[in-house]
């Protein structure tokens, strides 16, 4: 199996979630209601995944009745980060795709191209105060909607950075957890074959910043302090990977 799984709902409700659970790890997400199919990636790797579906009615959760639990093998591990899902969502007319490239042509290696689309994110997005003063719960990325009005929060830099790679052949995580002290934070992490995957203590010297973490690096005013932030892998704890 390719790592992920495409859920299509054709009830009538409003609101629906949908949720797996493997071992401690729950993964939840709420549905566009359009009768779409829709892609979600399985994380937690080979092993046994139970499936619900939530219909959310008059703000109670009323559960199906037949949850689903499979035993899945899944044969690659880091190709469930190279296609669209719920979170990292494009197409191949997508205007982030055609951005990425632009940014890309002409550049033979992976790292030059991560560097081209970072350096292209944390110096034109910049970080939506407002936004995150009101977000609300359920919020969805959009990469598009952040490159057009060129602002964005975390999450929505790490859908944008991850939408980009991932449309160059880019493995590419949106991680969301927890920054130090006590941040709640998206951010990526990157898989080249040359250094595996790329994490948030990485850094890239030749290109003199660290490549994971687009928001906390294009909001920074210091960004020697910032990357020696970003490279101390102790202020980041991840919680889940989409």
């Amino acid at each position: 199996m390719s790592g992920y799984v495409s859920v299509k709902y054709n009830g009538s409700a409003a609101r629906v979630k949908f949720r797996y659970v493997f071992a401690d790890k729950v993964y939840t997400f709420d549905m566009v209601m359009d009768g779409s199919v829709q892609y979600f990636p399985l994380s937690c790797g080979s092993g046994t995944y139970t499936f619900y579906v939530f219909e959310i009615i008059e703000g109670n959760n009323a559960l199906t009745p037949f949850p689903q639990t499979v035993n899945i093998t899944i044969t690659n591990n880091i190709k469930p980060y190279t296609y669209p899902n719920r979170y990292v969502y494009y197409s191949k007319n997508s205007n982030c795709v055609q951005k990425a490239a632009e940014l890309c042509a002409g550049k033979t290696s992976d790292i030059d191209k991560i560097s081209a689309i970072f350096l292209y994110i944390s110096g034109n997005i910049s970080y939506d105060y407002q936004l995150a003063a009101t977000v609300q719960k359920g919020y969805i990325p959009n990469p598009d909607s952040t490159l057009r009005s060129k602002k964005g929060i975390c999450f929505d830099y790490a859908s944008l950075m991850a939408a980009m790679l991932r449309s160059q052949g880019i493995p590419t995580r949106l991680v969301i957890g927890y920054a130090s002290p006590d941040i709640y934070h998206a951010w990526n992490e990157i898989y080249t074959e040359q250094t595996g995957w790329i994490t948030p203590e990485l850094f890239m010297s030749r290109i003199g910043y660290n490549i994971a973490d687009a928001t906390f690096y294009a909001s920074a005013s210091n960004k020697k302090n910032i990357s020696d932030y970003i490279m101390n892998s102790t202020n980041y704890s991840a919680v889940y990977y989409y």
